[in-house]
């Protein structure tokens, strides 16, 4: 009797619940905690709440809880069923599990803080469970966030792509800026791994959306431009992608003219210009990549010469100082 109560009190049970018999087998290094409940009890539909006598019960079921110190624990019961008028037949809510599962809620919340701090593998091994085990109770736990927060979205969002294995393999994704946490995390990096995020939210959740950090990458600018409103106006590129485009646009000029190193001449118009020895139209590409809401034009051959007698791109920018700020970068790059 004392084992009985023991338990009882180390599981929490209250009325209508309690702890029948304990069996201890120290050759196989288990407890076997056995509970049920008086006869004539009653119990509330799960999903309207109304109090009705028992209809019957189920099998025996066995759930995985806290160890009891070297040995592994078991629960074991025999979950009972109401019949409702409304709802039909239906299993009673358990105080110790959540429906459907194989582990105590004790034994999930320390699989999650266990999850938190090591790898899927590991968390297994140090919980004595196997791979699929610690698996799902990880994926339950993000089923369960995910529904706390209801169609709640971050206004502020960061998209990337993490490689997770080698020989290009990518996962996308998706956190909160402002909270620092990940939302979301979808398979490859393809328009439809990010395209899943959003379409599990509706569009006036979407609508909230005020800004998205990615990068270039076209799948994501796709997927952004298809499913949030205005997503043009909301997206930023980050600095170290747009410089990428802009520097490979003067690492291309250095090469053409290191060709044409005997010409040398620049002409001047009443429009601002880069003089960067480039192809023509490559560097006006880079820079409205950079730039999307300034004007470029790289096509008019008379309208400038680069260093090097190539037809340097007219830029037309509507904000002085990201003009300033560009021309500072090359002038410190020694390409102006």
């Amino acid at each position: 009797m004392e084992s009985v109560e023991l338990y009882r009190q180390l599981l929490g049970l209250s009325e209508p619940w309690t702890v029948e018999r304990v069996d201890l087998d120290v050759a196989k290094g288990r407890v076997e905690v056995f509970v049920g409940h008086a006869p004539g009890q009653r119990f509330t539909c799960p999903e309207c709440g109304q109090e009705l006598a028992v209809y019957d019960h189920l099998g025996e079921r066995t759930w995985r809880h806290l160890d009891s110190m070297q040995f592994l624990t078991y629960l074991h019961a025999r979950p009972p069923r109401v019949s409702c008028a409304q709802h039909g037949v239906k299993q009673v809510r358990l105080p110790w599990a959540q429906a459907g599962g194989r582990f105590t809620h004790l034994f999930e919340a320390l699989g999650v803080t266990v999850l938190r701090a090591t790898n899927v593998k590991r968390a297994g091994e140090i919980l004595r469970i196997t791979w699929d085990e610690a698996w799902h109770i990880m994926e339950r736990a993000v089923l369960r966030g995910r529904t706390a927060k209801g169609h709640s979205m971050p206004t502020l969002l960061g998209v990337d792509e993490k490689a997770i294995a080698k020989g290009h393999s990518y996962m996308t994704l998706v956190c909160d800026l402002q909270a620092a946490t990940v939302e979301y995390i979808g398979e490859e990096r393809r328009e439809a791994s990010l395209a899943a995020y959003f379409q599990a939210f509706p569009e006036q959740s979407r609508q909230q959306i005020e800004a998205i950090s990615l990068d270039m990458w076209p799948a994501y600018i796709n997927a952004c431009q298809a499913h949030v409103p205005q997503a043009d106006h909301k997206m930023v590129f980050d600095r170290f992608h747009i410089m990428g485009h802009v520097l490979q646009a003067v690492d291309k000029g250095q090469e053409a003219r290191a060709q044409d190193a005997d010409e040398s001449r620049r002409h001047h118009t009443g429009q601002e210009q880069i003089p960067v020895a480039l192809q023509s139209g490559e560097c006006a590409a880079a820079i409205q990549r950079a730039f999307p809401d300034d004007q470029i034009d790289g096509t008019q051959d008379c309208a400038g010469m680069g260093t090097q007698g190539i037809p340097a791109p007219v830029v037309e920018l509507s904000n002085p100082r990201v003009g300033q700020a560009f021309l500072a970068a090359l002038v410190l790059l020694g390409h102006a």
